[in-house]
């Protein structure tokens, strides 16, 4: 694919999140020290003389943890758009400046998705370490072009949206707020005069917006979309849904029906960013019409049956080999992609598809589509089982985890 003139971004979210990380726990670990130490030497005389450096270190860190947040807060929004010149080869993307070149390779790349703008279309990549790659293009169609590029197809990778209404993080945080700092008030007023006081002092400075953060979090809408099905969180509860199980899905203006054999689920697109809802819509209607023309597999062949794990896995390692008898010969390697990408499938034999994928004569042009089939699972342990099994270090303890959950999401 020839270069591409586009305006490009990178958005820290990742380091923004660790940040995040590091600034709650500065604050929380100091301030729980200090009310430890207040409710064990709650007079001044009992105190240990490492009393005041402890206060000193704490007003240190908590000072840092602060400093850590508000530097979160600036570099997630920092920076512009600049224009570039970018390509795409070998399943990476390179973004050029003047002589400069920024290479992206495909091992740093976790899921991409193009989502339309009013001035052309936005591919958005995530990259491994959590931050994103944007690219703004001029056109829908260049944009399309260049997530195909990159063999990052919407039925290939695993995509994760997370969206939430400002004034519904907004009230769910002053709320939960409110409902940290009444009880503190009255712990505070029925302590007063005794050694508990100091502590409930020193809680009440942290412990409102520890709530306030969580209460937030609680709001957002998470949807983690598959080659197999969904999963995420909505309203607070939590969902998964194989798409065997999807009936229909009804798409809708500000929201999508997904009617499948436990009933009905909305998930409602109320975004700030509209375009993400759209991204969102367009990528569960392509991950759905793509599990509806994959046809069946054959994972009787892949099935462990009543060997023991070692044998299973050494007849696997030979399985797709031209040379290896009559079964093995009547086994194509459309056959492991088969059973590999079907979420029906019990996830011993997606394993048993992906160890013989990744395995044997010829696996290293095999293995690529393997890590990819394992990037577009949705289900946590069965993703855990098939990449164990495409790195050759499967356990046993594993697929019984991974089958344990197919079991659960089929119920």
């Amino acid at each position: 694919m020839e270069r591409l003139v586009a305006r490009v971004k990178r958005t820290f979210v990742g380091v923004a999140r660790r940040m995040r990380r590091v600034a709650r726990w500065m604050a929380g670990g100091p301030l729980a020290t200090l009310v430890t130490l207040a409710a064990l030497f709650p007079t001044a005389e009992g105190r240990p003389g490492v009393w005041s450096l402890v206060i000193v270190l704490g007003a240190f860190a908590l000072l840092g943890a602060f400093g850590l947040w508000a530097g979160s807060v600036v570099i997630r929004f920092a920076g512009f758009f600049g224009r570039r010149e970018v390509s795409f080869a070998d399943g990476g993307v390179s973004v050029h400046r003047g002589e400069a070149t920024k290479r992206y390779d495909a091992e740093t790349i976790v899921s991409g998705v193009v989502i339309p703008r009013d001035d052309g279309a936005e591919l958005r990549l995530v990259l491994r370490n959590g931050d994103l790659l944007r690219l703004r293009l001029d056109e829908l169609a260049t944009a399309e072009a260049a997530l195909r590029a990159l063999r990052l197809g919407p039925g290939e990778k695993r995509v994760a949206v997370r969206w939430s209404r400002f004034i519904h993080v907004f009230l769910a945080a002053f709320g939960g707020m409110m409902v940290a700092s009444l009880p503190m008030v009255f712990l505070m007023a029925r302590a007063q005069g005794t050694p508990l006081h100091v502590a409930f002092s020193l809680l009440f400075l942290v412990a409102p917006y520890f709530a306030a953060g969580w209460a937030g979090r609680r709001v957002r809408r998470t949807v983690i979309a598959g080659t197999d099905g969904l999963r995420g969180r909505v309203g607070g509860k939590r969902f998964a849904i194989r798409f065997a199980d999807v009936r229909s899905l009804e798409a809708r203006e500000h929201q999508i029906l997904i009617h499948h054999a436990g009933g009905t689920l909305t998930l409602p697109l109320d975004a700030d960013d509209a375009a993400l809802a759209r991204a969102l819509r367009h990528r569960l209607e392509q991950a759905w019409e793509r599990y509806r023309e994959r046809g069946g597999s054959r994972s009787e062949i892949f099935a462990r049956g009543d060997e023991t794990f070692a044998e299973w896995k050494t007849r696997l390692a030979t399985l797709l080999r031209r040379d290896a008898g009559h079964r093995q010969a009547a086994v194509r390697q459309e056959d492991a992609e088969a059973v590999l990408h079907d979420p029906e499938a019990d996830p011993e034999a997606r394993a048993g598809a992906a160890l013989a994928l990744a395995w044997g004569d010829g696996a290293q042009d095999r293995q690529q589509k393997v890590r990819v089939a394992v990037e577009g699972v949705a289900s946590p342990r069965v993703r855990v089982a098939l990449d164990a099994a495409a790195r050759g270090e499967l356990e046993e303890v594993q697929v019984d985890a991974a089958r344990r959950e197919h079991d659960r999401t089929a119920r």
